[in-house]
């Protein structure tokens, strides 16, 4: 795969107040497949990594894609490819706002939440890319493989710097706006720039 077309860009986050690494990456989309650009770039970062993909509504709230159809679609496909997964709804963490002003949470608004787990041999099948969201998604990639339903169980009680620990990198897609965002608990800017061919 050739990621040259994609003119990727990576920056490393200076935030003084994390401990973590933090990297922003911004690419172009080329013509074809909505999610080809995002699939090339985490298969890429992912290596032969088995990875865990995460969706939730709260996080792509107001992006042009509506995100409770991203959210059915994506637990649709990975119910009927078998894989592990949990899939829970709970109270949203947005604010309600009606035009700009916050009227707090009167309305009970769930967010969806749904994690799988899936092994490599199964991201690198040629109809993978088309299960992915196409509003974006988190991608926990792993060291090493793990028991899908032990690291499923606990992901969304885990911090963030937990969740850094755990994973050997955390990629967050905003697909809308051609970024990802990466963390790890090390520096991982030469390898990165490695994996991409930068």
């Amino acid at each position: 795969m050739d990621l040259a077309q994609y003119r990727i860009k990576l920056r490393r986050n200076r935030d003084g107040s994390s401990r973590l690494h933090q990297y922003a990456l911004t690419y172009k989309r080329v013509k074809g497949h909505i999610n080809q650009a995002g699939y090339d770039i985490v298969s890429a970062l992912a290596g032969d990594s088995d990875l865990i993909v995460e969706f939730s509504t709260d996080l792509f709230y107001g992006v042009g894609t509506d995100p409770g159809k991203c959210a059915e679609k994506f637990l649709n496909d990975i119910q009927s490819m078998n894989l592990e997964h949990i899939s829970r709804k709970v109270p949203s963490q947005l604010p309600v706002v009606i035009l700009g002003i916050n009227m707090g949470k009167k309305e009970k608004l769930q967010a969806h939440e749904i994690a799988a787990y899936v092994p490599n041999r199964v991201w690198k099948s040629p109809s993978f890319r088309d299960v992915l969201p196409v509003c974006g998604a988190r991608f926990y990639i792993a060291g090493e493989p793990a028991d899908a339903r032990k690291a499923l169980d606990n992901l969304f009680d885990l911090s963030e710097e937990q969740k850094a620990a755990a994973f050997r990198m955390i990629l967050f897609h905003m697909a809308e706006y051609e970024r990802f965002g990466i963390m790890s608990a090390s520096d991982m800017e030469k390898e990165l720039r490695g994996l991409l061919g930068l």
